[in-house]
């Protein structure tokens, strides 16, 4: 049971400062969001929503089967821009460093990350807090790990990836390029507030952390054999969306499509080469016969995909006009409650 310091860094180390907010004079503000109360009911879904994953975090005892468990699989920032491999934000945790082919996601720090007094009203192990006062400050010092809230060890797990991305300046250079990180601090500073999470346990971090970069189509085949409850769905078909239009869906089947067309054709060829070489007196007869059942089956299953397709095209379509009349219907609904209630 790994003793944990939170805040993990000194005030000294802070990268961003702290503020009174505007409309709660005797509270600080969250750091660069000026419109989320400072107050511990609000904060928390703020925080789940900024670096929780909760879908990862359930399939991740299972994620060996398709993924190295390893914190440390992860390329720095300018190996990735060496190798043509094009770093995206993203403001969705769950999408932080997934790879999609050339394209590797990451989540920028959010700022209340990278203050001081944050981590010590808000992520600090809440029968910390004073009694009585759950929005209070709670004392610094060293917990427990298993006493840690899924926020904060979602919240360390994120930063301590930065470790691996940034070990260089140029690394340091590449995430300011594309807005990971603050404009303003410096890679002295950024060194100093990262250094102490890079002792960082796996126990004091959300399972998701315990792999590093993970591929997209990976994950997709995972959700569909292992169905999370957090997904939401009874049956996902994937974990986030590799294509955006029919076209780029089509370019993808296409090499094994003609892969196995090629292959088909290749044995329906020699069988009817074979059968129009046979040896006059030959018992060939069993020859025929698969032959005639594997051209038969062919026949079938050509069939059935073109059924399946037109079937698949056909709901596609009838989805789209039933959901999209829903949706309107929905959002006009609502726009004119709002106009009643403004009147």
């Amino acid at each position: 049971m790994p003793l944990i310091e939170l805040p993990p860094f000194p005030k000294t180390d802070e990268l961003v400062g702290s503020q009174l907010h505007r409309a709660h004079q005797h509270s600080l503000a969250v750091p660069n969001e000026p419109f989320v109360s400072p107050t511990l009911s609000v904060v928390q879904p703020f925080l789940r929503k900024e670096v929780e994953c909760r879908v990862l975090d359930e399939i991740a005892p299972y994620f060996f089967i398709f993924a190295k468990q390893r914190a440390n699989h992860i390329d720095t920032l300018h190996e990735y821009d060496s190798t043509k491999r094009s770093v995206t934000i993203t403001e969705n945790p769950g999408l932080h460093l997934v790879r999609n082919y050339h394209v590797i996601y990451c989540k920028p720090i959010p700022h209340c990350l990278l203050n001081y007094d944050f981590w010590a009203q808000y992520l600090v192990p809440p029968e910390y807090a004073s009694k009585g006062h759950p929005d209070s400050h709670r004392s610094p010092g060293k917990y427990p790990s298993e006493h840690l809230s899924i926020e904060c060890k979602s919240a360390l797990g994120l930063l301590r990836t930065y470790t691996y991305l940034i070990t260089h300046e140029s690394d340091f250079n590449v995430a300011i390029r594309v807005g990971l990180l603050p404009s303003t601090i410096t890679y002295t500073q950024f060194q100093y507030f990262i250094q102490p999470f890079k002792s960082i346990p796996d126990a004091a971090v959300s399972p998701r952390y315990y792999y590093g970069h993970i591929r997209l189509t990976r994950l997709n085949h995972a959700v569909r054999l292992l169905r999370p409850k957090a997904s939401g769905k009874m049956f996902p078909w994937s974990y986030d969306k590799m294509h955006w239009h029919a076209g780029q869906f089509v370019g993808r089947l296409a090499p094994p499509l003609l892969f196995v067309f090629a292959s088909l054709t290749l044995v329906l060829s020699s069988m009817q080469v074979g059968l129009a070489a046979q040896p006059v007196g030959g018992d060939w007869n069993d020859f025929k016969r698969v032959a005639l059942w594997f051209a038969v089956a062919i026949i079938i299953g050509i069939l059935f995909v073109a059924v399946f397709v037109c079937c698949g095209v056909g709901m596609y379509a009838v989805n789209r006009v039933f959901v999209g009349h829903s949706v309107h219907q929905r959002w006009a609904g609502k726009n004119t409650l709002s106009e009643e209630q403004v009147a």
